[in-house]
């Protein structure tokens, strides 16, 4: 007899299954083994991930090995235990060969008919039957807690398919393993998620994208069982944030008591519990967010919005381990920044932590330094390392070993690195014991481009971020380089003062796009070589576009998807002005003479500034600062009445400017003094405004 239709059905599913060898080799080994530890196996894994496939894989391997087969599907089955024991049934007939049982779709058995297989049903079978239990969820505490299933229950976790396995898939379909990459990027390696992208690329479309045809596929296979509207945004939450506990889906839904839309989340088997809450799998985050952002853009909005200001709520008062978590929160809100980072961002499970250089991991950072940038690259990074120890941080698996660092060397007004103390290091210099950059042409190129276009006012700091590499991926994308860049994001929004930031990178076209986006410029003057190796310079300065600013700029960014930098606006509205002292002074004092006159401080440079912006905003309109800039000058002088030494100041102050008289002529006569005497008071007093607010703009309230 010819064969069938269904033979050669069979045939060809056999000939397009690809991967799961380790899933094969166990139960190959499971199957023909006289006496397993395991009677039953627990297959589970979210909706298309192959679970049934491969339960299709196990019946093959078990004919072949001679054992019958008993395959049941619950969704075939009428909802009464006594369908199931009577499909069971052969398997507890006259002793023989005992089948092995495949039941699928565990998922859909109550917790109580769940209890009746676990208690009655799977007991009364001969003690060699095997059973494989497919499902969606992993087995339930009960399983787990049992003094004997827990010995003879083997959970086999199901995930998606790695690079090489979705190359052969791919190439079984005569699909070009050229789209590989695209492809990747789209589906994560889930099965079913390949099996649509396949057919969209044999219709002729991109695999750059899953089309929305094919998310909303994916949609219904996974969310088949949402059991409300409320349930469905709670799951649109997750998909927006790197991790959500308990408090933050409640600050997104604005509700007060979530615990049980929580607990609901927890029990999804798309779900993945991480050391901050809850995660969803890539594909499923991928495809809620891609679905909400195509149906409601502006509830998409509203949900990273409430993240946002629970994260930034939470940065007042937090350890250093919480803020990074929480700069690593704020980051994952932005596209490109969660592109960067991976859905896979680091976790306590893959044993990597930030921590200090220790002594003993100098031999490690001078090696992976001389192994990506050579020799002499390597000698400085040794300087640096015996210099300024507590400008390095290192990541750390949970065997200590270093996995990559990052090294932050800050520099002072003067140009010159200094240490915690205060006291300049450079005096052990690599060639030169007299140069404070210590002849590190990265140091040098950053003090001569800092002093000569966005020179540093005491207080202010400039920091270099002159050595950051993974051990093994050097300045590729990994989880060790996201760890590295919350540390970079937490130091960069925290540090006190910070006013300009450098950071180097050896392939500055790799870097070009996130540099762009996190409103870093190039810096061609701060470009150095080392090792015949030319580095490219982005910068920031946080006296322009402090840190809050910052984080609104990236937000409008998320909206508008625009990475073009920001430049300075002539309307004062984007950017901050940075002054010098000197040009600071002569603007206060054109400020003082036109105190009366608000239509000629309408051009005042002051307008820019941090002691104009600290009250209104960078985004308030001009008039508005002119107003402010006549109050800070008018509290300025009435801040010296009631100090002796002051008092004579404050009266010419405000009879040259306050309330002002004809000429300063006049205004001398009134006060009973000597022209002479007059200007030299009054001289004092501008140069008194001068230093009260210098003070406040170096060191702003508002900036943060």
């Amino acid at each position: 007899m010819g064969q069938t239709l269904g033979e050669r059905l069979a045939a060809a599913r056999r000939a397009a299954f690809v991967g799961r060898e380790a899933e094969r080799a166990l139960f190959d080994e499971w199957i023909r083994a006289a006496d397993p530890d395991a009677a039953v196996l627990y297959v589970h894994g979210p909706a298309g991930v192959g679970k049934s496939t491969l339960l299709a894989r196990f019946a093959d391997t078990a004919a072949e090995a001679g054992v019958p087969t008993i395959r049941l599907d619950i969704r075939d089955l009428p909802p009464v235990r006594e369908a199931l024991s009577a499909a069971l049934a052969p398997a507890l007939g006259p002793r023989g060969r005992r089948p092995l049982v495949l039941i699928d779709t565990y998922e859909m058995l109550d917790d109580d008919t769940d209890a009746w297989v676990r208690g009655h049903l799977l007991p009364t079978l001969p003690a060699d039957t095997r059973v494989v239990l497919a499902g969606q969820r992993p087995p339930s505490t009960a399983w787990r807690t049992d003094p004997g299933w827990s010995a003879l229950l083997r959970a086999v976790p199901l995930g998606n398919l790695d690079a090489d396995e979705c190359r052969a898939f791919l190439e079984a379909r005569r699909i070009d393993s050229r789209t590989l990459p695209d492809v990747l990027s789209s589906t994560h390696g889930h099965p079913l998620a390949l099996t649509l992208a396949a057919e969209v690329i044999a219709g002729g479309g991109s695999a750059a994208h899953l089309s929305p045809d094919v998310i909303a596929t994916l949609l219904d296979r996974l969310l088949a069982a949402v059991p409300s509207a409320a349930h469905r945004r709670a799951l649109e939450a997750s998909a927006q944030v790197r991790a959500l506990d308990e408090a933050l889906l409640a600050a997104m839904l604005d509700q007060v008591d979530v615990g049980e839309t929580f607990r609901w989340l927890r029990g999804l088997p798309f779900m993945e519990m991480v050391d901050a809450g809850l995660a969803p799998h890539d594909l499923v985050r991928d495809a809620l967010d891609a679905d909400l952002r195509w149906r409601d853009p502006a509830r998409q909005r509203d949900l990273r919005s409430r993240a946002r200001a629970h994260f930034l709520a939470g940065l007042d008062g937090a350890d250093r381990i919480r803020q990074a978590r929480i700069v690593l929160d704020l980051m994952y809100l932005h596209q490109d920044f969660r592109l960067f980072l991976g859905a896979g961002a680091p976790q306590v499970g893959d044993g990597l932590r930030l921590d200090h250089l220790s002594r003993e991991d100098a031999p490690a950072v001078i090696a992976a330094v001389r192994r990506h940038e050579g020799e002499e690259s390597a000698a400085l990074a040794g300087h640096w390392v015996g210099a300024r120890p507590d400008a390095w941080h290192v990541v750390r698996g949970s065997d200590g070993v270093v996995h990559g660092f990052l090294c932050a060397l800050p520099v002072a007004a003067d140009g010159v690195p200094v240490r915690n103390d205060g006291v300049p290091v450079g005096v052990d210099a690599v060639d030169d014991p007299s140069r404070p950059d210590a002849g590190d042409p990265a140091v040098a190129a950053a003090v001569r481009e800092v002093a000569a276009s966005a020179p540093l006012r005491e207080p202010e700091r400039a920091l270099l971020f002159r050595f950051w590499m993974s051990v093994e991926g050097y300045q590729s994308v990994s989880p060790v380089q996201s760890l590295l860049a919350a540390h970079l994001a937490r130091t960069l929004l925290l540090t006190p003062g910070l006013a300009i930031s450098l950071l180097a990178v050896a392939d500055p076209d790799l870097w070009a796009d996130f540099c762009r986006y996190a409103d870093h410029r190039r810096i061609p003057g701060a470009d150095f070589t080392v090792g015949g190796w030319t580095y490219a310079v982005f910068g920031h300065d946080w006296r322009a576009v402090p840190p809050a600013a910052w984080l609104a700029l990236l937000a409008g960014r998320e909206v508008s998807g625009a990475t073009a930098p920001t430049e300075p606006d002539p309307t004062l509205s984007t950017r901050a002005a940075v002054l010098s002292r000197q040009d600071f002074a002569d603007a206060v004092r054109r400020a003082l003479r036109d105190l009366t006159r608000p239509d000629r401080l309408r051009g005042s440079p002051l307008l820019g500034t941090w002691v104009v912006l600290a009250r209104t905003g960078l985004q308030s309109p001009v008039r508005e600062r002119v107003a402010a800039l006549q109050d800070v000058l008018r509290e300025a002088v009435a801040g010296l009445r009631g100090n002796p030494a002051d008092e004579r100041l404050y009266r010419v102050l405000h009879r040259a400017y306050l309330a002002p008289a004809p000429s300063l002529e006049r205004a001398a006569e009134a006060l009973g003094l000597p022209s002479s005497t007059f200007r030299r008071y009054l001289a004092a007093g501008v140069a008194r405004v001068v230093e009260i607010l210098w003070e406040r703009e170096v060191v702003p309230d508002g900036r943060q």
